[in-house]
């Protein structure tokens, strides 16, 4: 009988829905490892970053706050004669230009918006000009009491300058502007720490960089409105924060945060490249890795022995019921697993053992049927004599008699006779043999 083996089969099937299954899991949580360390690294780093922008962008409306604050004090003279305190501010501009650096020019406009007095490192000085400034935005922002802060411009191509208006006084107030060089701004980005290569720089409402480590990107006027951060966080109203892993300022993908000065309208953004920013996740991914592929190989030498473990008791079922189903049925199959498996062995032997019962059962009755037809054969050969013989002496009692009407020695009297003694011989045999057959299936 031949046996089709499938046990290879199995095994790989075993082996491969284990090793399948714990590696989708290991893998899995791999991932999610992964997943969630990146998350945590970007959370960090944004923090980090978030705080450089926040940081910067306080000192920059500090910086601007104090100017302001610079230029309501040089206003307050102790006189009211008009030149004596004309004299005395102007001293007080130029002890506020050598202070404070960045100003560059102060003017001070009556309240008719006429140029009383006007100190600039670039430009002649002008004191009592009444030149008139009356449609002059420092002059007429300031009508309504509130300081005015003039958009970002480029003097000479060069450096940005910020205008910072205050009015002083009541009623029809005067009005004390300042030109701010932003280059001071420079100080504040380049000590805001962004990893090794990272950086903060500032661009104004319109998107203009006006302030970066490197002051050659600023003197380009480069209108930085297009960068993806800065629509984000532009088209998200109020909001003062947009970091998004996107192209950076100088190129490459980088992670970004942003800020915004208050009363400016300026962003604050802190860039830094993703190849720096995830180190350490890459370290962490590499050692995920080592990790997986331990677990991996761990889980397949698992996996073939515990497959080998699955697939032996079957295998032993299989040719155990090979064999039995071969003849072989004295054998057992020893299967001690505990669970289905042995039970199902238990119900081969079982089987096995009735049917073994039943073959010796039957070759025993087989064999009494045997002797008992052997022993009615010869019962039936030893009639058949007999019939014989009793027919052969009827037949010379016959031929003996004198009153017998024809001789004996007639060739058709005796056929005739031989025939009748023949067929009544046969019918005493056949029927012994019926009545020697119908004792015995008696019995």
């Amino acid at each position: 009988m031949k046996s089709t083996t499938t046990g290879g089969g199995l095994f790989r099937k075993y082996a491969a829905v284990l090793i399948l299954l714990v590696g989708g899991m290991l893998l899995l949580s791999s991932l999610v490892g992964i997943y969630f360390s990146y998350q945590e690294t970007k959370a960090t780093l944004l923090g980090l970053e978030r705080q450089q922008t926040l940081a910067a962008a306080s000192r920059i409306g500090q910086l601007v706050t104090r100017i302001e604050w610079q230029l309501r004090t040089v206003m307050a003279v102790p006189f009211d004669d008009p030149g004596m305190a004309r004299a005395q501010r102007e001293i007080d501009f130029v002890r506020l230009l050598r202070d404070v650096p960045a100003i560059t020019e102060i003017v001070q406009l009556d309240s008719t918006g006429k140029v009383q007095l006007l100190v600039s490192r670039f430009a002649p000085n002008e004191n009592g000009s009444q030149r008139g400034l009356a449609q002059d935005p420092r002059y007429v922002r300031t009508r309504i009491g509130r300081t005015y802060f003039g958009p970002v411009y480029f003097r000479d191509d060069s450096a940005p300058h910020l205008t910072i208006a205050v009015p002083w006084g009541d009623g029809a107030p005067e009005v004390a502007a300042a030109e701010v060089n932003l280059n001071a701004l420079r100080e504040v980005v380049s000590q805001a720490r962004v990893g090794t290569a990272g950086y903060v720089y500032v661009v104004d409402e319109h998107g203009y960089l006006i302030a970066h480590p490197d002051p050659s990107a600023v003197y380009q006027k480069r209108d930085l409105s297009k960068l993806p951060q800065l629509r984000v966080a532009g088209a998200a109203s109020g909001a003062h924060d947009a970091p998004t892993g996107t192209a950076g300022l100088h190129g490459g993908r980088v992670l970004t945060s942003q800020a915004t000065v208050e009363r400016l309208g300026w962003r604050v953004v802190a860039e830094q490249p993703l190849d720096e920013a995830f180190v350490p996740l890459r370290g962490a991914i590499e050692l995920s890795a080592v990790f997986f592929v331990v677990g991996l190989a761990l889980a397949v030498i698992a996996s073939v022995l515990l497959a080998r473990r699955m697939v032996a008791p079957i295998r032993l079922l299989q040719q155990g019921a090979t064999r039995i189903g071969a003849g072989e049925l004295g054998h057992r199959i020893d299967v001690r697993t505990g669970d289905e498996l042995e039970a199902l062995g238990q119900e081969f032997n079982r089987t096995a053992r009735q049917l073994e019962e039943s073959y010796a059962s039957l070759e025993q009755k087989v064999e009494a049927r045997t002797r008992e037809l052997a022993t009615a054969n010869e019962e039936l050969k030893a009639l058949g004599e007999v019939g014989r013989a009793v027919s052969s002496r009827s037949t010379w009692r016959r031929c003996s008699t004198p009153s017998s009407p024809a001789p004996c020695s007639c060739p058709l009297r005796a056929a005739v006779s031989s025939t009748s003694t023949t067929r009544r011989a046969r019918d005493s045999s056949a029927s012994a043999a019926h009545t020697s057959s119908a004792r015995i299936w008696v019995k």
